[in-house]
This record gives structure tokens, C-alpha cells and sequence, in this order.
């Protein structure tokens, strides 16, 4: 009788973990490379991801690009979009100044940018020399912004 209770769950488990396998593949993804690091992806939801792919698009992250940015840093596939993706985005177009076609650039050449913490790690990055030295910068925080955007968006 166990078996029976059990394996509807093991088998509802492995047809949605088979789902997001193939949805990966169908957007050009390296599936086994999402899979090997993420050790936790199984819990991530269908809905989720899907969520996350459609959003990315609205900032004007093009799908062609998708790929290449979920190869490099899979992480995101389990990023929640309201804490941590809208966050970096914010930091992008209201600290940096950079419009959507900057971010896409940004975000194309460090895809880690997506899973780190605007609050914890970009802000303290952009903002700690000034406040550590501020004699040495006579330049206005709009010049800094520039800046970095320029830095990031390079070649």
C-alpha cells in the first residue's frame, strides 16, 4: 500500500521537474547547466520562471539574450522578482541614471548583477569612496553615476 500513497507525489514531482527541463531547452537554455547550479531548482515552480523570463523582456532584456544571461548566472531562475530583480533595476535606472538600453548592456555583461543585493552591494559600491574621502571628489554624485555606467557599459 506505501508505495501506491507515494508514487502519484514522485511522479506529479518528476513530470514538473521534466516540464521546466523542457521549458529551459525550448528558450535555448543549458538545462543541465541550470540544474547542476542549483542544487535547490526542483522547488523552484514552472510559474516562477516563467514569470522571470516575461519579465526580463519588459526591461528590455531581449529574449536572443536570455540564454547566454540564464548560462552564465542560472541563479536567476530562482531570483523572486519584487525583492531582488525589481531592486537591481531600481539601482540601475535611479542611482546610475541609466535608461533601459544602458541596463541591457549592464546587465549583458554581468549577469551576477542580478543576484546580488542593489542595497548590500551596488549602493556601498558606488557610494563608498565618496563618503570615505570626501575632499579628494569635487565632482557632483550625477558625474559619479555617469561614470560607473560608463565603466560598465564599455567593450
Amino acid at each position: 500500500m506505501c508505495p501506491q500513497i507515494y508514487t502519484p507525489t514522485l511522479s506529479n514531482i518528476f513530470l514538473q521537474f521534466k516540464e521546466k527541463i523542457l521549458y529551459l531547452e525550448i528558450m535555448g537554455m543549458d538545462s543541465g547547466q541550470a540544474v547542476s547550479q542549483n542544487p535547490s531548482w526542483h522547488t523552484t515552480s514552472l510559474h516562477s520562471i516563467i514569470e522571470i523570463i516575461t519579465f526580463l523582456p519588459s526591461k528590455r532584456i531581449h529574449q536572443k539574450d536570455l540564454g547566454r544571461i540564464f548560462g552564465t548566472c542560472p541563479q536567476i531562475l530562482k531570483s523572486d522578482i519584487t525583492i531582488d530583480l525589481n531592486q537591481v533595476f531600481n539601482f540601475l535606472s535611479y542611482d546610475l541614471k541609466a535608461r533601459k538600453e544602458k541596463s541591457r548592456k549592464v546587465i549583458n555583461k554581468c549577469p551576477r548583477m542580478l543576484i546580488s543585493s542593489a542595497r548590500d552591494q551596488h549602493k556601498p559600491t558606488l557610494f563608498y569612496p565618496v563618503l570615505r574621502c570626501p575632499r579628494l571628489f569635487t565632482f557632483s554624485m550625477r558625474t559619479i553615476s555617469s561614470l560607473n555606467l560608463s565603466v560598465l557599459t564599455r567593450k
